[in-house]
Protein backbone atom coordinates (compact mmCIF):
# COMPACT_ATOMS: atom_id res chain seq x y z
CA UNK A 1 0.00 0.00 0.00
CA UNK A 2 1.32 3.39 -0.94
CA UNK A 3 0.53 5.07 2.37
CA UNK A 4 2.31 2.30 4.27
CA UNK A 5 5.35 2.62 2.01
CA UNK A 6 5.29 6.43 2.05
CA UNK A 7 5.00 6.54 5.82
CA UNK A 8 7.79 3.98 6.25
CA UNK A 9 5.23 1.49 7.61
CA UNK A 10 3.97 3.83 10.34
CA UNK A 11 0.42 3.95 8.92
CA UNK A 12 -1.98 1.18 7.97
CA UNK A 13 -5.16 1.31 5.90
CA UNK A 14 -7.24 1.41 9.09
CA UNK A 15 -5.20 4.31 10.44
CA UNK A 16 -5.65 6.20 7.16
CA UNK A 17 -9.42 5.74 7.37
CA UNK A 18 -9.45 6.83 11.00
CA UNK A 19 -7.45 9.96 10.16
CA UNK A 20 -9.93 10.78 7.38
CA UNK A 21 -12.87 10.47 9.80
CA UNK A 22 -11.12 12.64 12.38
CA UNK A 23 -10.35 15.26 9.73
CA UNK A 24 -13.98 15.30 8.62
CA UNK A 25 -15.14 15.89 12.16
CA UNK A 26 -12.65 18.67 12.84
CA UNK A 27 -12.34 20.74 9.66
CA UNK A 28 -13.54 18.60 6.76
CA UNK A 29 -16.78 18.50 4.89
CA UNK A 30 -19.10 15.58 5.31
CA UNK A 31 -19.72 15.21 1.59
CA UNK A 32 -20.44 11.59 0.68
CA UNK A 33 -19.75 12.10 -3.04
CA UNK A 34 -16.35 13.60 -2.25
CA UNK A 35 -15.66 10.78 0.18
CA UNK A 36 -16.46 8.21 -2.50
CA UNK A 37 -14.22 10.01 -4.97
CA UNK A 38 -11.34 10.08 -2.47
CA UNK A 39 -11.83 6.39 -1.66
CA UNK A 40 -11.83 5.49 -5.36
CA UNK A 41 -8.74 7.61 -5.97
CA UNK A 42 -6.91 5.86 -3.12
CA UNK A 43 -7.92 2.46 -4.55
CA UNK A 44 -6.69 3.52 -7.99
CA UNK A 45 -3.35 4.66 -6.55
CA UNK A 46 -2.99 1.32 -4.74
CA UNK A 47 -3.75 -0.57 -7.97
CA UNK A 48 -1.22 1.47 -9.94
CA UNK A 49 1.37 0.97 -7.21
CA UNK A 50 0.80 -2.78 -7.34
CA UNK A 51 1.01 -2.84 -11.14
CA UNK A 52 4.22 -0.82 -11.05
CA UNK A 53 5.75 -3.25 -8.56
CA UNK A 54 4.82 -6.24 -10.75
CA UNK A 55 6.17 -4.51 -13.87
CA UNK A 56 9.45 -3.73 -12.12
CA UNK A 57 9.74 -7.41 -11.11
CA UNK A 58 9.15 -8.52 -14.70
CA UNK A 59 11.79 -6.09 -15.96
CA UNK A 60 14.26 -7.31 -13.36
CA UNK A 61 13.61 -10.92 -14.44
CA UNK A 62 14.20 -10.02 -18.08
CA UNK A 63 17.46 -8.25 -17.30
CA UNK A 64 18.90 -11.09 -15.21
Amino acid sequence: MIYVKSSHEHFTKDMARELRVLAQRSVGLNDSSLSIQITQTIAQIELLDSQLFETELEIANLVT
